[in-house]
């Protein structure tokens, strides 16, 4: 098994084991100790309308995403820079939709986010 099968498996949430390079599934023998590996995860969405439901009830959710994310970006406004709270949006669609729909409190909580 190669470490990039071994990494693709490990994302898809997987798990298969070596043991002295022979894949293995049952915890027999001893493992000899391997090189310490970093992980880091990120969070990750994909839009596509239509797939998992339908327009309306699809861009309802966005718009309760958009929400969560500005309350996030809120509660971590004083944290150090690298600590804050990110987020990107992958297409224009929710935001334009959000905008259209929000309060102007809520529409200026979304433009200030944006400038930090």
């Amino acid at each position: 098994m190669t470490a990039t099968r071994l990494v693709a498996m490990l994302c898809g949430l997987s798990l298969a084991a070596l043991l002295d390079g022979v894949p293995s599934t049952a915890a027999e023998g001893a493992a000899k100790p391997v090189r310490k590996w970093v992980v880091y995860l990120l969070p990750h969405s994909h839009v596509d309308i239509g797939y998992t439901d339908i327009q309306p009830a699809v861009e309802r959710r966005h718009c309760q995403i958009l929400d969560q994310a500005l309350e996030l970006c809120r509660k971590t406004a004083d944290y150090p820079p690298e600590a804050r709270f990110k987020w990107n949006s992958e297409v224009l669609w929710p935001i334009d939709s959000y905008l259209r729909q929000a309060s102007s409190k809520k529409q200026q909580q979304l433009v200030d986010a944006r400038a930090r």
